[in-house]
């Protein structure tokens, strides 16, 4: 990791640290419906982004066991820390197959991996007294074990549902 993108990441995680400090203190409004569509202000989202989002939220909202209030506090919360993870992973290059690939390009991917691997577990650091602030240190235990394989359950979850409808 570079000392610019190490600085980054510090002051990234610092600036939300501070948001979502006063966003649970703020108190937010209960969303309208039961499905509990969570949305930041003007933010710009793809349809299927949102409704993975949903589906994650959803997930997660019922393994945690969240009350209506925790969730309220949760959600933008959640969608921040994971906007903050998002802003500071490296892309790996295309898919490189192993078996054929030079010995600078498995160095390549496996720097960018260390890297990600580095900064989304300064960001969790991060954001364990902030969720402790909603939920339980049991829940919080269990967000971070669970949130590995949110993508994939999320996106299941996605293909279930367009198959029926």
């Amino acid at each position: 990791m570079t000392m610019k993108r190490a600085i980054f990441t510090i002051m990234l995680v610092a600036a939300a640290t501070v948001t979502a400090t006063a966003q649970i203190n703020e108190g937010i409004p209960q969303p309208a419906d039961e499905t509990r569509v969570v949305r930041i202000e003007e933010e710009n989202i793809s349809p299927e982004r949102l409704e993975m989002r949903n589906i994650v939220l959803g997930i997660l909202r019922d393994e945690l066991k969240m009350t209506d209030g925790q969730f309220e506090k949760f959600a933008p919360v959640y969608i921040e820390y994971r906007q903050n993870i998002r802003a500071g992973q490296i892309r790996k290059p295309a898919t490189v197959d192993i078996d054929s690939a030079t010995d600078d390009e498995i160095n390549s991917v496996l720097a960018a991996n260390l890297d990600n691997y580095i900064h989304i577990s300064m960001v969790r650091k991060v954001y364990i007294p902030i969720f402790e602030k909603i939920l339980t240190p049991k829940q919080v235990y269990g967000l971070y074990e669970i949130d590995n394989s949110l993508s994939r359950q999320a996106r299941d979850e996605l293909m279930k549902r367009r198959k029926r409808h």
